[in-house]
């Protein structure tokens, strides 16, 4: 009789306690608990390594493209998730900024095209077409850093005279995380700087001497 007893108030007071929870609490904690269980493949866009970042002082920029000087992409990638993946594609988009990072309108090359590339077949089941038939789990893309490509040639911009975003993404629908998807870098494009020194013979006041006397 008395261990009855015992169980009823024990199953009493968990009742009382449970009903004294929030339920947005309980939601909370099995939300937390459905999340700790999700697993797969997720692609992390780790650097951009080609273009270097611009960096201003008050001094100057460092690491400015010149015009004219053609420039690939060089990325380092990871899936730094538990599943392989075997079907992704990336893309480059080029856009116009401000010194504030401020992404604009698309940029474009000189015959008005946007300046975007993408490569459906970065990871494709077909060794024949795709660049790589499979992402592993825990691998570097390619193996380390690569140059992105397109149609089997490299991705070439030849910049001119401005401020730019150059964005690199990555799609696939087995990738559990897209907040990594995305990496960009700030780019200056200047023009070249000429200089051009002049000597002379002067006389007694300063004058240039003519070269023909």
């Amino acid at each position: 009789m008395r261990n009855t007893t015992t169980i009823l108030l024990v199953t009493l007071l968990l009742t009382s306690l449970l009903a004294s929870l929030p339920t947005n609490q309980l939601n909370n904690t099995e939300d937390a608990m459905e999340a700790s269980g999700r697993s797969g493949a997720d692609v992390d866009i780790i650097s951009i390594l080609s273009p270097d970042e611009t960096e201003c002082t008050m001094v100057g920029c460092r690491n400015e493209l010149l015009v004219g000087d053609a420039t690939t992409f060089e990325v380092v990638m990871k899936n730094i998730g538990d599943g392989d993946i075997e079907d992704m594609g990336y893309s480059v988009d080029i856009y116009l900024t401000d010194s504030n990072g401020n992404r604009g309108m698309m940029a474009k090359d000189a015959a008005g095209n946007d300046l975007t590339w993408t490569n459906d077949v970065a990871v494709c089941d077909d060794a024949s077409s795709c660049d790589e038939t499979s992402f592993t789990a825990g691998s570097l893309y390619a193996n380390g850093a690569v140059t992105l490509s397109t149609g089997g040639g490299e991705i070439t911009w030849t910049p001119a005279v401005g401020e730019y975003l150059v964005v690199v993404s990555v799609d696939s629908d087995q990738d559990s995380d897209p907040s990594n998807d995305e990496e960009e870098v700030y780019v200056i494009v200047r023009d070249w700087t000429d200089v051009e020194v002049d000597l002379c013979w002067t006389d007694q006041d300063g004058e240039c001497l003519d070269a023909d006397k």
